[in-house]
């Protein structure tokens, strides 16, 4: 009888570690630093209309709070719609930078400074990262499992 040798199963990875640890961070620090930006943005002294692009932008900054706690909750359950909501939330956050350049350089005449392009830059450098990861991960497919 000949002896069928086999090789010891290797593990997939699986759960929260690795390079999955920098979308956690992202998502729990975001939530923060959106918040911060939306009441400096309130407590800023300034003409009617830019006062309504400011309660606007505010309330886009909330909604952004809103998602990513939603998506921090989903995170820690493991939760399949995670990946795809993280994507679409870096997306979300890089169409919002360009209509803020957009919409100020528009309508109030204002122009770009080194933290509005750095704020571009990081959210397309994200996209550019994590977008792939969480798409063709193992250890995303095999930690995101819940439905």
């Amino acid at each position: 009888m000949a002896e069928v040798s086999q090789a010891p199963a290797v593990a997939e990875p699986k759960g929260i570690g690795g390079w999955l640890i920098l979308p956690v961070i992202i998502t729990l620090v975001w939530p923060l630093m959106t918040a911060y930006d939306a009441v400096v943005l309130l407590n800023a002294a300034v003409s009617t209309a830019l006062a309504v692009f400011i309660v606007v932008e505010f309330l886009y900054n909330f909604g952004l709070v809103i998602a990513w706690i939603f998506a921090a909750v989903l995170l820690f359950r493991h939760k399949r719609l995670y990946p795809r909501l993280f994507v679409a939330l870096l997306v979300i956050m890089l169409i919002g930078t360009v209509l803020d350049f957009v919409v100020t350089a528009a309508l109030f005449d204002m122009k770009l400074d080194s933290s509005d392009v750095r704020s571009a830059v990081r959210s397309v450098i994200l996209l550019t990262i994590w977008g792939p990861y969480m798409h063709k991960s193992v250890r995303v497919k095999n930690t995101f499992v819940e439905d």
